[in-house]
C-alpha cells in the first residue's frame, strides 16, 4: 500500500497548492486569467507515477530561477520528483 500513501500525502500537499492559487485569483481580481491543462488518464499504477514525474519535472522547469511560490516549494517539488522517480523506477 505504498502507493496509497503516497497519493495521500501528495493530495494535501496538492490542496495547499489549490489554497494559495486561489487566493491568488482573488488578490488578482476573482477572475482566472489561464486555462487549466489537459490532464491524461493513465490506468498503471508505474504510469501514474511516470505522469506525476513528468508533471513534476515539467512544474520545476517552468518555475526558472524564480518562483510564485519561493525557493522551498521548489525543493518540495523536487523532493516529490525523487520520490516519483524512485517509486516508478527511473
Amino acid at each position: 500500500m505504498i502507493l496509497g500513501a503516497l497519493f495521500a500525502g501528495e493530495a494535501g500537499d496538492e490542496l495547499i497548492h489549490a489554497a494559495r492559487l486561489a487566493s491568488a485569483i482573488v488578490a488578482l481580481g476573482g477572475v482566472p486569467t489561464v486555462q487549466g491543462a489537459e490532464v491524461a488518464a493513465e490506468p498503471t499504477p508505474p504510469g501514474m507515477l511516470q505522469r506525476a514525474l513528468e508533471a513534476e519535472r515539467a512544474a520545476l522547469t517552468s518555475f526558472g530561477p524564480y518562483s510564485p511560490t519561493g525557493r522551498h516549494s521548489r525543493a518540495s517539488a523536487r523532493s516529490t520528483a525523487c520520490r516519483h522517480s524512485a517509486l516508478a523506477g527511473r
